[in-house]
């Protein structure tokens, strides 16, 4: 039986772009801030 949608926190597209946005954060902490700066 599948499994029953309660919140958009339940489909797994959203938790797949969360963890795309965690490794986003992750990989530009480590660019110099003018860069991270022009990105946001």
């Amino acid at each position: 039986m599948a499994k029953r949608i309660r919140s958009h926190k339940d489909v797994k597209i959203w938790q797949m772009s969360m963890d795309l946005v965690d490794d986003t954060y992750k990989l530009t902490k480590t660019f110099p801030g003018d860069e991270r700066y022009f990105l946001t």
